[in-house]
């Protein structure tokens, strides 16, 4: 009798410890999905042939991979603030074309990264869209045809400022960098493409606080991207996309 329900008692054990276990990996698993990654439906085709209308991608937040910072070629979810209103936030997913310190280029159509071509963005340039304005257009960065005439396939060379990366301060570079200057410290402000401390002293040299990068959609023709807006800050990514779900349309 004894022995029949201590057999008992272990096999009600071992049922228990199964049950806590596998209550635990789910748990475990739902916690992980919840806080650690993020899912979002692609509703362009900017990022086409990689990732294509419809599709769904699974990111992976940096708090969890050994490579926190976005990398070269990396595909990441970034938060980028609405120009009508600050506290509307939109998520966008590009490619990482050039990180802080790299130079950027796009001649015809063809990006270049410190003078090396981007195998993965491209695209027909044959139809008319936003992402192949081949004049220089006030809608493309920075925003000012007066001396920097780029357009949508011809643009650049442009630096991507790097923390503690100093540039000289000149008309053009203020033009180009002056909002994120600007946006970084609070003690300057702008005027006539001139950037002055509050005391009404010009600055003729500045030291960059944050890094920055340069985005592209894969599928250049149809992207809206930094050749629209400009960089990117670091603090803006939210997570690298890891899996894609492709659509069943």
């Amino acid at each position: 009798m004894m022995r029949g329900l201590k057999k008992y008692r272990i096999e009600v054990n071992k049922r228990f410890a199964i049950c806590f276990l596998a209550t635990f990996l789910i748990l475990s698993c739902i916690f992980f999905f919840i806080n650690l990654t993020s899912l979002y439906r692609i509703p362009t085709n900017s990022m086409a042939p990689t990732i294509n209308n419809g599709d769904l991608v699974i990111g992976i937040k940096p708090i969890v991979s050994k490579q926190r910072k976005p990398q070269s070629n990396e595909i990441w979810v970034f938060k980028k603030h609405t120009a009508t209103l600050s506290s509307d936030t939109l998520f966008y997913i590009k490619r990482i074309c050039a990180i802080p310190g790299d130079t950027i280029q796009i001649v015809d159509g063809k990006t270049y990264t410190n003078h090396n071509p981007n195998q993965y963005v491209s695209g027909n340039f044959n139809v008319l869209s936003m992402g192949t304005w081949s004049s220089p257009n006030p809608s493309i960065f920075p925003n000012d045809t007066s001396t920097v005439k780029w357009s949508a396939l011809n643009f650049g060379p442009l630096w991507v400022p790097k923390q503690r990366g100093i540039i000289d301060i000149d008309y053009q570079t203020a033009i180009i960098y002056g909002r994120y200057i600007i946006n970084e410290s609070a003690e300057l402000y702008q005027k006539n493409n001139k950037i002055f401390t509050t005391n009404g002293e010009e600055i003729k040299r500045y030291e960059f606080k944050q890094n920055y990068y340069f985005v592209c959609g894969d599928n250049l023709p149809f992207s809206e991207d930094s050749r629209h807006w400009g960089f990117i800050a670091e603090k803006e990514f939210v997570c690298k996309s890891k899996f894609v779900i492709p659509s069943i349309r």
